[in-house]
């Protein structure tokens, strides 16, 4: 670990700011003359939305933000595409400036450069990938523009996420001990915390070394944010019974818990479900979910800074 080292200047994000105006004249290019400047102003005056909303996390659109989007987009999914477009192209290059408001440790940079990468090469294309701000994969790709959700390897790694205080009334007493443990330490309060989403465009790096580097950026993350008080994540393939079931995603509680994290009972839903046998290559969990033998549930990691930190510089 660097302990939060990160560059002192904008100059990692000066090559693909610059990239990114090209295709955004190129969109701009699409709508008549006198519609443009209207556009963007309209755009920016709802990145300015966002940006005031810092802070929440990234799926909590400004309801003002979601009244613009339904009142003005398109029926047609290619006009639709457009104004996303452009929205995510007026972002990149605003990068420099952003970086200095948000600054990243270095070795976080590398996952960044890549996404907006992709991000930027996308968005003149045909692609069918979705642009809307009711999408999910394209809230993330926007995350990802304004610097406030981390690729890191395996993973993205938003800021400002919380502990859900409603964990500590459900699944037993241990369970209610370690959440009030958890907010009498910090005065009652739960949160921030960093927090892990899977992305689709990063899958491929849905492996032990891919997580592994994950947890180590988050650490670097930290190092940075003192204010943050650990990193936590929910999912399917946190429940224990995946760890029988599913030999291969062993790892994913090992490294948690090898460093000192817990995990606290979320609960089984349908998402939970879907997520948990769609992609079983084995076939195992759809075997015995069918059969009544196994029920898909989330589980919340929880890996509190002090032991993430201490379990990064080993």
């Amino acid at each position: 670990m660097t302990s939060g080292t990160q560059p002192r200047s904008p100059f990692p994000f000066d090559a693909i700011a610059r990239q990114g105006k090209e295709p955004l004249r190129q969109l701009l290019e699409k709508l008549p003359v006198p519609r443009r400047d209207a556009v963007l102003e309209e755009v920016g005056w709802v990145i300015r939305l966002l940006d005031a909303a810092s802070g929440d996390q990234y799926f909590r659109v400004p309801v003002e933000a979601l009244g613009w989007w339904r009142k003005v987009k398109p029926q047609e999914e290619r006009e639709q595409y457009l104004w996303g477009a452009i929205l995510l192209a007026l972002l990149i290059p605003e990068l420099p400036e952003r970086f200095l408001a948000h600054p990243l440790p270095a070795p976080c940079l590398e996952g960044v450069l890549e996404q907006l990468q992709r991000i930027v090469s996308g968005l003149t294309g045909d692609s069918p990938r979705p642009m809307s701000l009711e999408h999910d994969l394209f809230l993330k790709d926007l995350g990802i523009c304004r610097l406030e959700m981390v690729p890191g390897g395996a993973a993205l790694i938003e800021k400002y996420a919380a502990i859900p205080r409603s964990l500590a009334f459900r699944h037993g007493l241990r369970q209610m001990l370690q959440v009030t443990k958890m907010a009498l330490q910090h005065r009652g309060r739960i949160a921030p915390y960093l927090a892990l989403h899977l992305h689709t465009p990063m899958l491929r790096s849905f492996n032990e070394s891919g997580w592994e580097r994950c947890y180590r950026l988050a650490a670097e993350l930290l190092s940075l944010h003192p204010e943050y008080r650990g990193l936590i994540g929910s999912s399917w393939f946190y429940d224990p019974a995946v760890e029988k079931i599913t030999p291969t995603l062993s790892y994913l509680r090992r490294f948690p818990l090898q460093g000192g994290a817990f995990f606290l009972r979320v609960g089984s839903s349908p998402a939970d479900i879907d997520l948990a046998t769609r992609r079983d290559l084995s076939g195992n969990r759809v075997k015995l979910y069918q059969e009544g033998k196994y029920l898909p549930t989330s589980y919340l990691l929880v890996w509190p800074r002090a032991q993430l930190l201490s379990w990064a510089q080993r």
